[in-house]
């Protein structure tokens, strides 16, 4: 067997096992500085104008971002966030959560992302507050200046700035959690928003998931396992499997 293909599935296999273990307990965690932090910040609402001047005044530059879909990927980013700084990217993981394909986005003719393989093929990525730290996901961290606010309020239409616990990714994989806190994009559970009877977005979904194999084999494969459909029960690596 090829030495690169062992060591992404002994890779695969240890995070596979560090996820279920942590699954299967409990994982309460302790009361932090960080989780003391999120619970005073606020929620900057959508379209969150003049955020940028209120963050200003506050001696704040930049807002830390965990993200989790296609803002992965650096040259989709880059279209939207023009200072944002790629060296400043950090993997990591965040808690308390569900990533789930239930934005309802209408198809519009001409779409980057072609045409709609069925009706129902129209979500995309959003995440929600589960509340329950055995629930967390992967992403990356971002630096986004307050100058590309505007932009990505632009970009990332109905999504709220909530403020989350993350950790170190590479740190995780090693049985340690080092703690930060950031802001992450969420779209309110609304009727005209998001559905829970709904697929996933063709040619963005395979956007998406490249973004995460990008990071590597074990990072996709812990995007896939964590990442579910509209219904919030089944999890898009079971989807793929009997979705052929």
């Amino acid at each position: 067997m090829n030495k690169s293909l062992i060591f992404y599935l002994l890779l695969a296999i240890a995070t596979f096992l560090l996820f279920t273990s942590c699954s299967k307990q409990e994982c309460k965690l302790p009361p932090t500085k960080e989780t003391r932090i999120i619970a005073s910040e606020p929620i900057y609402y959508y379209p969150y104008k003049d955020l940028d001047k209120e963050l200003k005044e506050k001696n704040i530059t930049s807002l830390k971002l965990f993200v989790y879909g296609s803002l992965m990927n650096p040259e989709s980013r880059k279209r939207t966030l023009a200072h944002n700084d790629l060296s400043q990217d950090r993997l990591a993981i965040a808690f308390g959560m569900q990533r789930l394909f239930n934005l309802d986005v209408p198809y519009k003719p001409g779409s980057k992302w072609g045409a709609l393989s069925t009706p129902a093929s129209r979500g995309m990525l959003n995440v929600k507050l589960t509340q329950n730290t055995d629930e967390f996901i992967n992403g990356i961290v971002i630096d986004v200046p307050l100058e590309d606010l505007a932009a990505l309020s632009q970009r990332e239409e109905c999504y709220n700035l909530v403020p989350i616990l993350t950790a170190d990714w590479n740190a995780f994989l090693h049985g340690k959690l080092i703690f930060s806190t950031a802001y992450t994009l969420i779209a309110p559970e609304k009727p005209g928003i998001t559905s829970s009877n709904i697929l996933p977005r063709n040619g963005y979904f395979e956007f998406t998931r490249a973004a995460a194999a990008a990071q590597g084999g074990c990072f996709e494969e812990f995007w896939l396992n964590t990442t579910y459909l509209s219904d919030g029960v089944t999890p898009v690596s079971h989807w793929l499997k009997t979705a052929k």
